[in-house]
């Protein structure tokens, strides 16, 4: 499915304002949770945003990256 590059747009804006306010929320106690989800939220329509454009040609990258990441966080926390 091809999607247009104002819908990716409008991806990237949402996960801009999410990571701000997630930022903003952090600084307190009392809605660090909210601030959390909004990180994460964020985060997965960014990461959406970029494998929906059409000039990733390759995923090799993207799936070792996937792949690599957790297995580097998982080793670094022992």
């Amino acid at each position: 499915m091809i999607f247009s590059e104002n819908f990716i747009e409008v991806t990237y804006i949402i996960a801009t304002a999410l990571f701000i306010l997630s930022l903003k929320w952090l600084s307190s106690p009392t809605t660090a949770r909210r601030g959390v989800w909004a990180g994460e939220l964020g985060m997965a329509l960014a990461i959406c945003g970029t494998l929906l454009y059409q000039s990733i040609v390759d995923y090799k990258l993207v799936f070792t990256g996937l792949v690599l990441a957790p297995s580097l966080a998982y080793l670094s926390a022992e």
